[in-house]
């Protein structure tokens, strides 16, 4: 309420004798300067984990990378290892060792006494023929017992028909191992014919023979393989060769 001056008379709104105020300015933050800025705590650590993927990304396609160009030089020198291999092989023809009970010829005297080689015929001899690139060498009987003292000729002149190496076996042994258990009991076994319907006996005698000269033919292969070499023993005959 307005009130009248008591000296004066003249009234006076009320705060007139009042201090004067001070004008205030008004106080403003600008916190997209202040964020820009200096960033608070929890951006940093914002940043420095999206700071800290990246780099993990970064290192894992390198290692990545890495892991593939090592899987690529170890392919590479697989290949070089194998490619000296070939060629190694390639300077030397391989050659093949065919183990049967029979060497693939017919051994006979001549008149004068010598003895005489030919070429037998057969489909496994002819096929074998037409292949290139293979030094084959045969190892079998020779069909014939041959004196001891007249082995290296008969060796010598097989070797020379049809690189043949022989496997020289006594007429006794070639008898009970070849025509007594190759033929009376093993044959039979290996073709569902009991040997009771044969009236056929295993003799002690047979399976000796048999293991004697399985023996023998073993004894002729160890002498002659050499590394690389392939060896295809044939048929029932070589059994524990």
């Amino acid at each position: 309420m307005w009130r009248p001056d008591k000296v004066t008379g003249v009234s006076t709104p009320p705060g007139a004798d009042d201090p004067p105020r001070r004008e205030r300015t008004p106080l403003t933050l600008d916190l997209r300067s202040e964020l820009i800025a200096e960033p608070s705590a929890a951006s940093k650590r914002s940043g420095s984990i999206r700071n800290s993927a990246a780099s993990t990304n970064v290192e894992r396609r390198i290692a990545n990378q890495i892991k593939e160009l090592q899987k690529q030089l170890e392919v590479q020198r697989v290949q070089q290892a194998l490619g000296k291999v070939s060629q190694e092989k390639a300077t030397r023809s391989t050659r093949l060792l065919i183990v049967a009970n029979r060497l693939p010829v017919s051994l006979s005297r001549l008149p004068s006494g010598d003895w005489n080689a030919d070429l037998s015929s057969g489909g496994l001899v002819s096929a074998l023929m037409g292949l290139r690139d293979i030094q084959m060498t045969w190892v079998g009987w020779p069909g014939r017992e041959v004196p001891e003292a007249e082995q290296a000729d008969v060796s010598d002149q097989l070797a020379r028909l049809l690189q043949c190496v022989p496997v020289y076996l006594d007429s006794k042994t070639a008898d009970l191992y070849y025509d007594g258990f190759c033929n009376n009991v093993l044959w039979p076994l290996l073709h569902y014919v009991p040997l009771s319907s044969l009236g056929t006996a295993l003799r002690e005698g047979e399976w000796k023979a048999y293991c004697e000269a399985n023996a023998h033919f073993a004894d002729v292969i160890c002498s002659l393989a050499e590394e690389d070499d392939m060896i295809w023993i044939h048929d029932y005959h070589l059994m524990l060769v």
